[in-house]
């Protein structure tokens, strides 16, 4: 009990760090993105069930809570402490941030532009929503089976599943529309955005229905309104009241939805899930879905080095691996670190439970791991929020820096390569797109102090 509340007493005063760090910032930034993710999951999250018991887990995760003994032991949160401020150190080292101030990219994207690529992209994504159906029979039954599909439940198919990889531009596409409206407004060229408006958001509705996800589409959804806000200026605080309900029920009743669909009656399990939720329910129901990343880490602290073996951030290698299609090139799959953390958590040797951010850091390489990779992410973000913050006018340049922001500080949540390159991977091609197309400078220093100015329009980016 002692250990509890001193490690509950360490974890409280580190939110109370982050929060204050945060607010006196007020910066919109990497960091403040990588702060919300961590405190959601490895500060309140912990303290809720330190404090409130395993009413706040998932009933899967209760063997779990058992078997490690999950709270009674102060040793996470010394890693927690640890592995957040060598993010942070990584973060504010110098050379992630002088290395990213000497590339600066210039858009030359205009709205036409932009339509043009999102009419492209928009037709590419129907393409693999209808070869990828077609793989289980017809839109219809790979709605049905969708959350089978994604549990790895042995559910037959063809051999071009890979095409789901693909089916995502339709999010690129609302974003490239959204942006143009913002960047022109909505009059010009009317028709072919609403057009591409609406085919966009039937593309992210069939999208969500076929991968049976929830994540990517409050995502996008985030970043659209965060797009807005900060180039209007405007809270626009009834559109946050909306969105914000329909995070919560889609978050409460999505699963119940896709579970449903197998069963043929998904609009009643929805509703029934909703109705059996008192205030009470609700909230710990939201807590739920934040519990794996610090469920994750106690399973690692008590399982790597024992039963397992440390990683050693082999599994960066592994996820180019699963972008090979098996059904074309057979090959034996090594297991990703999802698949051993589901086996450690849960029991079965599948990939769905993810092991976040410090719990995948600790089975690549224990307490070293967390601090050489925590100091590693910090660096690529700050890298990445030194290129891509300078073009902030530009609502296309940035909702890409938004977006990339928040995806970056969501592998905190994560913490699985392979999910992270897949989910990313439409968003991957745009930025390529976006760089190969647009102008971009880097920055050097003569011997002599002197500095010179390399320009370059889509070539190789030579230093």
């Amino acid at each position: 009990m002692g250990e509890t509340i001193h490690a509950s007493v360490l974890l409280s005063t580190l939110g109370i760090i982050i929060l204050a760090g945060s607010l006196l910032r007020r910066k919109v930034d990497f960091l403040l993105f990588f702060n919300v993710f961590f405190l959601l999951a490895y500060v309140l999250a912990p303290l809720h069930v330190w404090l409130g018991g395993s009413s706040y887990l998932p009933s899967a995760y209760l063997c779990a809570y058992e078997r490690y003994e999950i709270g009674s032991s102060g040793f996470s949160a010394l890693v927690i402490v640890v592995g957040y401020f060598a993010v942070v150190m990584g973060y504010h080292l110098g050379l992630a941030r002088s290395a990213g101030r000497k590339i600066r990219l210039i858009s030359t994207w205009t709205p036409s532009r932009a339509l043009h690529v999102a009419g492209a992209l928009l037709c590419v994504s129907f393409v693999a929503i209808g070869i990828y159906a077609l793989q289980y029979g017809g839109l219809g039954q790979a709605m049905r089976l969708a959350i089978e599909i994604r549990r790895s439940a042995g559910v037959e198919s063809g051999p071009f599943v890979f095409v789901k990889h693909f089916m995502a531009f339709s999010h690129v596409s609302l974003f490239l529309v959204f942006t143009s409206v913002l960047t022109e407004g909505l009059r010009p060229r009317l028709v072919l955005k609403v057009l591409l408006g609406v085919l966009s958001c039937l593309g992210v509705a069939l999208t969500a229905a076929l991968e049976a996800s929830r994540g990517n589409v409050l995502i996008l959804g985030l970043v659209l309104y965060l797009t807005l806000a900060i180039h209007k200026r405007r809270l626009y605080v009834p559109l946050v009241l909306m969105g914000g309900a329909f995070a919560v029920v889609f978050i409460l009743g999505g699963k119940s939805f896709y579970h449903g669909l197998v069963y043929g009656n998904p609009v009643e399990a929805f509703s029934r899930v909703l109705q059996t939720l008192g205030s009470v329910d609700v909230y710990r129901a939201l807590w739920r879905e934040f519990m794996h990343p610090f469920v994750s880490l106690e399973a690692a602290l008590s399982t790597t080095g024992n039963v397992t073996s440390p990683r050693l951030f082999l599994d960066w290698v592994y996820a180019l691996f699963y972008f090979i299609p098996e059904r074309l090139f057979p090959m034996q799959m090594p297991d990703t670190v999802a698949h051993i953390n589901t086996l450690m958590v849960i029991g079965i040797k599948e990939s769905i439970i993810l092991p976040g951010l410090l719990g995948f850091l600790w089975y690549s390489g224990l307490l070293p791991g967390v601090v050489l990779g925590g100091v590693v992410f910090g660096s690529i973000g700050r890298w990445l929020d030194a290129i891509l913050g300078k073009n902030s006018q530009d609502p296309l340049c940035l909702g890409l820096y938004l977006m990339v922001a928040v995806r970056w500080g969501k592998f905190t949540m994560t913490g699985e390569p392979e999910v992270a390159l897949f989910s990313d991977f439409v968003w991957l091609i745009l930025l390529c797109m976006f760089a190969a197309s647009s102008r971009w400078f880097i920055q050097s220093r003569k011997p002599l102090g002197e500095r010179q100015l390399s320009s370059h329009q889509g070539g190789d980016l030579d230093a």
